[in-house]
């Protein structure tokens, strides 16, 4: 699974580098506008920064390679 963003803190940018170094799988969820979920077991495969913007601001790309089936939990629309 491909993933690209922007970093939020340098907090952030370590905690992914160093799952990317241990490759230790870890529960990640992905959650849609709409309210509905994505679970499922994976290891950080890649983790790269961009080189910062002007005003500080620092992109990413990176791979997870999912271990399992993922569970697809879907939005509530009974609300």
């Amino acid at each position: 699974m491909a993933l690209a963003g922007f970093i939020k803190d340098t907090d952030s940018s370590q905690a992914m580098f160093n799952l990317a170094t241990s490759q230790s799988i870890e529960k990640w969820t992905i959650a849609t506008p709409d309210g509905a979920t994505w679970a499922f077991d994976a290891f950080v495969k890649s983790f790269k920064e961009a080189e910062a913007t002007v005003d500080g601001v620092r992109g990413f790309s990176a791979s997870l390679r999912i271990s399992g089936e993922p569970t697809y939990t879907p939005a509530d629309v009974s609300v």
